[in-house]
């Protein structure tokens, strides 16, 4: 990212919650750093971002509401980011729950997917 991410830059990251990677993002103070939750993701918010960073292809989060279902897990459509091109794709060998990666498909190495706004090309 920080070879090719501008100053100002505003960069979405599409994480779990389990996972704490912001440090990583803190190479450039000037960047604008916005945690996102895939299903209140919309066309506008979209295209006011620079850059979206998402791990893996699903997002695991614990609801604090009233729902019996204390974790809610979207599975994420990349086809959403029609108006980003796929820039970088990196992998780790970090392997955080390997209870969750059974049951709900996650992968492992952890995948990073990171896509640039066309317009910004």
């Amino acid at each position: 990212m920080g070879q090719n991410a501008k100053n100002n830059s505003k960069i979405g990251l599409l994480f779990s919650d389990s996972f704490w990677y912001y440090q990583f993002f803190n190479e450039n103070p000037s960047w604008k750093i916005f945690p996102l939750r895939y299903e209140l993701l919309t066309k506008e918010k979209l295209e006011n971002l620079d850059y979206i960073v998402i791990c893996n292809k699903r997002q695991i989060f614990y609801n604090f509401d009233k729902s019996k279902n204390l974790l809610t897990n979207n599975k994420i459509d990349f086809k959403m980011f029609k108006y980003f091109e796929l820039v970088y794709k990196v992998e780790t060998n970090y392997n955080i729950y390997p209870l969750l990666e059974k049951k709900y498909e996650f992968e492992n190495p952890v995948n990073f997917y990171i896509f640039k706004n066309k317009s910004s090309l």
